[in-house]
């Protein structure tokens, strides 16, 4: 895991060359962490053998550039050999960038630039690692580490950075140094063993006098060199630099958006059609305040009125009132309206409605009068396979509507069913 940062008693080295401006100051135990992260067998093994990356935060002046902390870079691999970036990485980069601004831990740090490990390569940058760099990492004094494992935990690394002009030397480090993993605990009870250990002289009392002769000074024990980190914000982000990684983000959040509606939205929730009963009049309303009713200019609406098939072209007057009312015939009644907008496909929706017949006053209801009980049973037959026909003939429409949407999804034109012949009313 990256750390939060170095400790008090950290140690500290830097990397100054003449071509570059800025020097770069960095922990040992972060850098020892990024060597452990690029030279993880076990890591490389779960990516394929692929390159990993990361991102350096840290601090900055116009002569030096502190490292303080690091955090991973994701990547699915599935652009070839190397760390190349698809669509979805660079978003995750976008946000991880942008994100960290919120972050408790780096808030008072800003992406100093980046690392890349080169399992199969040199040191140096190929193209796309610049292209990584001059996208995500654009500012001059940016730079960027290139780590490339050697085995046995060994590794050689060089920092890279722009030039006047913004050149960057792609091709090599102007100066590589190596990075090996700290000594085991058998390793260092050996070496030990073979070299006898040097004590510090332990302080004596205020009251305490020598035996004979004068005391002799400690030996000076040698100080390994270290520089003083330097953790201040001394300048305020720049407005440019808060909108390179305003802008994907803003994009990221539309497409997702965009995509969430188009994944979550169907053409007949669009419309929205609906049938209601009203006295001997039915009421067929849909959504006119919908998009692809208001970007439509006319529609279509085909009426299955029992076993008659009729077509009702509406205008645009008609269409954005947002309903009609249908005479109808029978108590079954079936409706596919489509909408034409005017750019993109045709869209449908489809509603059916099954309700008494109305009875019409001038049509008084016959009264059959009651005859011997032989008849009565007939009767009665015949109103079981009346109910029993009205039934099968509602699902065939049901069917067949079914059958027409799926057509229409899938391209088929439709055809209209061939006339049958006449239904003979039964008695």
């Amino acid at each position: 895991m990256p750390a939060k940062g170095p400790g008090p008693e950290s140690q500290f080295a830097s990397w100054r060359v003449s071509q570059l401006a800025p020097a770069i100051e960095y922990p040992l135990e972060v850098m020892e962490e990024i060597r452990a992260f690029a030279c993880d067998e076990l890591l490389r093994l779960s990516h394929g053998g692929d390159d990993v990356g990361g991102v350096l935060f840290g601090t900055r002046r116009d002569d030096l550039i502190c490292i303080v902390t690091w955090r991973p870079m994701a990547s699915d691999h599935t652009q070839g050999q190397g760390l190349r970036l698809s669509s979805g990485d660079r978003m995750n980069l976008a946000v991880q960038l942008e994100m960290a601004r919120r972050n408790r831990d780096l808030k008072d740090l800003r992406p100093v630039g980046w690392f890349v490990s080169h399992v199969r390569g040199e040191v140096s940058l190929s193209p796309s690692d610049l292209e990584i760099y001059h996208s995500f990492f654009p500012e001059a004094w940016q730079v960027a580490l290139v780590i490339c494992p050697k085995g046995d935990g060994r590794a050689q690394a060089g920092f890279f950075g722009r030039e006047p002009g913004n050149k960057v030397l792609a091709d090599a480090s102007y100066q590589c140094f190596d990075l090996e993993p700290p000594r085991s605990a058998a390793m260092a009870a050996t070496a030990a063993a073979a070299s006898p250990p040097q004590f510090l002289p332990r302080p004596m009392p205020d009251n305490h006098v020598e035996a004979s002769g004068p005391a002799s000074p400690p030996p000076e024990i040698p100080q390994a060199p270290y520089w003083p980190p330097s953790f201040g914000i001394e300048e305020k982000l720049p407005t440019r630099e808060r909108w390179i990684w305003a802008i994907p983000i803003v994009l990221a959040l539309g497409i997702a958006a965009f995509m969430l509606h188009q994944q979550h939205t169907s053409p007949g929730a669009a419309i929205a059609l609906r049938a209601l009963s009203e006295a001997q009049t039915v009421q067929l309303a849909w959504d006119a305040n919908s998009r692809p009713v208001r970007d439509s200019g006319h529609a279509e609406i085909q009426i299955e009125d029992g076993g008659s098939s009729s077509l009702v072209s509406l205008t645009a007057d008609q269409l954005h009132a947002g309903k009609i009312f249908y005479l109808p015939q029978s108590n079954d009644l079936g409706f596919v309206m489509t909408v034409y907008p005017a750019n993109g496909e045709p869209i449908q929706d489809f509603t059916r409605l099954i309700a008494p017949t109305p009875a019409s006053p001038a049509q008084p209801t016959r009264q059959i009068p009651a005859g011997p009980p032989e008849e009565q049973a007939i009767e009665q037959q015949v109103r079981q396979l009346r109910e029993a026909l009205g039934k099968e003939r509602a699902r065939a429409d049901e069917l067949q509507n079914l059958v027409r949407i799926l057509e229409n999804r899938l391209g088929i034109p439709y055809e209209a069913p061939r006339p049958g012949p006449p239904r003979s009313s039964a008695r």
